[in-house]
């Protein structure tokens, strides 16, 4: 049975093609060796364009990554941006007296205090804890090192550049209140402000004074103040001017538990509503549980460094720290 049409005949794959079937698949009948090539004359084939869709560009090739500087393992996540220290002290040393009186209250102590950071210095009695704070808020200059806010060296500074610096950018609260005995509550809080010759921010004064619970006593004065009010006078003084520095001595010494936590609530709440910097120097664990970074100061060095640690923590760390180190077998 034939068929016509477009495939032709169809044909049993072992059926052989006749002799005089040509064309090119067709296969020979005998033996005899195939007769030499024809050669072939090329003719240049005129390309039709194509109106198919072009197939879609290779995607480019990424560029290497960058060598790890230094040979170092590249870390799982980016390191975070690195923000410029608000105050740092650089190798600071600080000498009480001379000859064999000589007391070295820090032995070359340094420290970076970056931008909306709240740190803790923590250390015994003696440690250095106070020099280092006066040191970094340019009341105290010291003996060796230099202290920088911003980057600008103020060990360098005169007393009048260095007092109108501190004014505008540092607040600071002592150990000892310091309150002027003839002005009131409010009269105190102000102070800073009216010397430095800006105008008083009414709504953050009245803020300040509600969260430390002073607002009920604006017109006392400080002889008819408990010394836990008066201490958080200094704090509210402190913050008047929304420095960008607050350096605390024992801001908490004289509280109770109650207004502990609410004024390290406030300052947390500085911390990092306002990117204000603070620098607290504390004996109390509790209250170093609020910072971001602990330092622990012994023998006027940096024995230590916790990063957002508990108060159980903080404890064990001091207890380390003031260990006596064993001595050595003959």
């Amino acid at each position: 049975m034939s068929s016509t049409g477009r495939h032709g005949a169809v044909r049993s794959r072992s059926t052989r093609p006749s002799s005089g079937e040509t064309g090119r698949h067709a296969v020979p009948t005998d033996r005899r060796p195939a007769a030499p090539p024809v050669p072939v004359q090329r003719v240049p084939v005129q390309r039709v364009p194509d109106h198919r869709v072009p197939a879609p560009p290779a995607p480019a090739r990424r560029p290497p990554a960058p060598p790890v500087p230094d040979g170092r393992a590249q870390r799982r996540r980016p390191a975070p941006p690195r923000v410029d220290a608000v105050v740092a002290g650089e190798d600071l040393v600080k000498v009480h007296g001379r000859g064999r009186g000589a007391v070295r209250a820090l032995d070359g102590v340094s420290v970076e205090v970056e931008r909306g950071e709240l740190v803790a210095v923590m250390g015994a009695s003696g440690s250095g804890k106070s020099t280092l704070l006066h040191c970094l808020a340019g009341l105290d200059r010291p003996t060796a090192g230099r202290v920088l806010w911003a980057g600008e060296d103020v060990t360098r500074l005169s007393e009048r550049r260095l007092t109108r610096l501190r004014r505008e950018r540092v607040g600071v609260v002592f150990q000892a209140y310091d309150l002027l005995p003839q002005l009131t509550l409010r009269q105190n809080v102000v102070l800073p402000v009216e010397i430095a010759g800006v105008r008083p921010d009414r709504e953050w004064l009245d803020t300040v004074l509600e969260v430390l619970d002073l607002a009920s006593l604006s017109g006392h004065l400080p002889r008819e103040l408990s010394g836990g009010q008066q201490q958080r006078v200094a704090v509210a003084r402190a913050l008047a001017l929304r420095p960008d520095v607050v350096l605390a001595d024992e801001p908490t010494g004289a509280l109770d538990a109650g207004t502990t936590a609410d004024l390290l609530r406030f300052l947390r709440g500085c911390v990092e509503g306002l990117g204000t910097t603070v620098v607290m120097a504390t004996h109390d664990p509790l209250a170093a549980e609020w910072a971001d970074r602990v330092l622990l100061l012994h023998g006027g060095r940096v024995a230590a460094e916790l990063e957002e640690p508990t108060a159980h923590e903080c404890l064990d760390a001091l207890a380390r720290v003031r260990r006596p180190v064993p001595a050595r077998e003959a």
